[in-house]
């Protein structure tokens, strides 16, 4: 059941927080000599000593710690800055708690200032460059090290250098289909514009500052990171390529007698995961669909998670999914501030597409694909909410997803007030036959027609709708159709689904891209059905029946490091409750009323064997899948 309960109501507070922090007291160093000469043997008394225990020898003379230990040293002290804007700027520079670290002021404290070692800081946009916070920053002692981030200083290089050295050779195979991330190892401004003090660094990854028993930044362990473009200049080791043309070959063999069939069932032809384009010119409503995550459950080195990006040519942009660090991951991509050379699939940078957003669906309430959601609609807010592009966004998602929207924008403010919610159960497809005894009483949404008719209006479609897949509670696919002429389907996370392919078929009308998971491989079958995913045999018999024009998977397992098996008689094993067998023999139909494109559904013969038919989900299904998955995980992690 839905629950209608909250959290407690907040509000954002302004306030920045800055930390003084100091490192406990340092023992003093124990003196041997001193001991020996009072008499004591080295042994256990050594240590009570150094504890600061007083001992007795066996002459009975006892000794105190002062005999033979040095003097304890006060612990380092080290600040971090934490300084948003320049609006915080007066505030931070006249705070009294920072007054004894300062040298020519009347709280100036010799043995605070000595006992500092390090100030971080951690600033906004042109703070650095203020020369208020300049002038702050040169009154503190000259022995103390700074270390500044800050936009102006750091480099924007990427630290995830595997996973750029995959990205770099996929570009090398082919840099329209595989863009390369944008990235750059010089700063915009050098250090010394900010300061002449040699004490002034900027963070490194694996850099080490330590305090006790000396100050010192220890940068052994940085690795020099090359840019995407120094990636693509070194020569390519031919060991991955070889790999591949193996893998193609292999999965050539498997799929034997019919390597053109799914080719033939489509009427153009299909790009790879990085983007799906339409039409060689942009033209309004022309559709763009690029994945920007692909993998399944968490982040990897080859893929990160659930998130597609989808440019309506004139219209504006749609987000499907939205995974842990899409928006990392979308300013490189894209670009940020300034465009990427190397993106050719969408003339547009960051803030450009973010501005235009109309639409951020989110399939189901897993956390790999909405944990990225708060800070798009963040950057979303930040770049839409003055001047005269105080546009609006209609999210579509789960009951629970709009619940915790609210919830978290009692902390920080993410535009709530030009959101349109509207809920996945509400505009489900007409056949959808899936038990909602779980949306019992189920009105807390209104105005859900003219939400529809607005979110139509301003990406030029036609239709929109939902329907229940098989996966976990509250999982949905997602239709939509154009003025144009296209239509989109998104799968989701979801097992082999009637309901998906009536949605596909409906209005008469094939997908001219199915977007569908396709988590595991065919030899992964059970692990597939056990998790409530689909293998890649599976999603390409869903496309073939509802008669797609391409298909892209995606949502790929962590474990598939190529390309996956597949085999098309797996592909014509696939049957549904309702409509029985997806894949037919060369003149057979689709045992469909709503055949549908039954020409596009061809393919070679087939034995006639019955295959166990996929099930309808109910809610109480969906209530035990999740119970199932969540105790496979457990015994998976080994935990009790």
């Amino acid at each position: 059941q839905i629950s209608d309960v909250s959290l407690p109501k907040t509000k954002p507070t302004p306030a920045a927080l800055c930390y003084i922090a100091q490192g406990p007291d340092v023992p003093g160093k124990f003196d041997v000599k001193a001991a020996q000469t009072l008499g004591l043997k080295p042994g256990p008394l050594y240590g009570k000593l150094t504890r600061g225990e007083s001992v007795t020898t066996p002459d009975g003379t006892v000794i105190h710690p002062s005999q033979c230990v040095g003097p304890t040293k006060a612990g380092g002290i080290f600040i971090i800055v934490d300084c948003p804007s320049p609006r915080y700027i007066d505030s931070l520079v006249s705070s009294p708690q920072f007054a004894p670290f300062l040298t020519s002021t009347e709280a100036s404290d010799e043995g605070k200032q000595t006992q500092l070692v390090l100030v971080v800081h951690s600033l906004g946009p042109d703070v650095a460059l203020d020369e208020r916070y300049k002038s702050w920053v040169s009154k503190f002692p000259s022995h103390v090290h700074h270390m500044l981030s800050s936009p102006e200083f750091v480099p924007d290089a990427n630290p995830f250098q595997r996973h750029l050295r995959v990205q770099a050779s996929m570009a090398a195979l082919d840099p329209s289909v595989y863009v390369l991330p944008q990235g750059s190892n010089h700063p915009e401004l050098p250090l010394s514009s900010f300061s002449d003090n040699a004490n002034v660094s900027v963070p490194s990854s694996l850099a080490i500052f330590e305090i006790e028993p000396k100050a010192n930044l220890d940068t052994s362990k940085v690795r020099t990171l090359l840019t995407p473009e120094e990636m693509l200049e070194q020569k390519m080791p031919a060991q991955p390529a070889s790999n591949m043309e193996e893998t193609t070959a292999t999965t050539s063999s498997d799929n034997e007698a019919e390597p053109q069939s799914l080719a033939e069932a489509s009427s153009t032809d299909m790009d790879d995961a990085n983007g799906c384009s339409l039409q060689n010119e942009q033209s309004v409503g022309e559709l763009i669909v690029c994945p920007i995550g692909t993998g399944s459950s968490v982040p990897g080195i080859y893929r990160n998670v659930s998130a597609n990006i989808v440019s309506v040519e004139g219209y504006g942009g749609i987000v499907l999914d939205c995974g842990e660090s899409t928006v990392s991951l979308l300013k490189r991509f894209l670009g940020y501030p300034l465009r990427n050379t190397h993106n050719t699939r969408i003339a547009q940078t960051f803030p450009e597409f973010v501005s235009t957003i109309k639409l951020l669906y989110i399939s189901h309430m897993h956390a790999d694909h909405h944990l990225g959601a708060i800070l798009l609609l963040r950057e979303w807010n930040k770049l839409t909410r003055s001047g005269s592009n105080r546009s609006r966004m209609t999210i579509v998602a789960p009951a629970r997803f709009w619940t915790w929207i609210c919830d978290y924008s009692g902390i920080e403010d993410i535009g709530l007030e030009r959101l349109d919610f509207v809920c996945c159960h509400d505009i489900r497809v007409s056949t959808d036959l899936t038990d909602d005894s779980g949306y019992a009483n189920w009105d807390r949404f209104s105005n859900v027609k003219s939400k529809v008719d607005r979110l139509a209006s301003d990406l030029g479609l036609v239709d929109i709708k939902t329907c229940s897949v098989v996966h976990c509670p509250w999982a949905y696919g997602l239709s939509l159709t154009h003025s144009s002429g296209w239509k989109l389907v998104y799968s989701g996370d979801t097992r082999p689904c009637a309901n998906l392919v009536t949605l596909g078929r409906a209005g008469r009308k094939s997908p001219t891209i199915l977007l569908h998971e396709a988590t595991h491989s065919d030899d992964l079958l059970e692990d597939a059905k056990a998790k409530r995913h689909t293998t890649v045999s599976e999603a390409v018999a869903m496309a073939l029946g509802m008669g797609a024009e391409n298909l892209l998977m995606t949502h790929f397992s962590q474990r598939c490091l190529s390309l996956p098996r597949w085999k098309w008689a797996n592909v014509h094993a696939v049957r549904l409750t309702r409509y029985g067998k997806l894949v037919r023999s060369p003149g057979g139909q689709v045992d469909s009323a709503e055949s549908g494109n039954a020409s596009a559904m061809e393919v070679v013969d087939d034995d006639d064997e019955p295959e166990e038919a996929v099930e309808e989900p109910t809610v109480q299904d969906d209530v035990d899948a999740a119970k199932k998955e969540l105790l496979l995980e457990l015994a998976e992690s080994g935990s009790e």
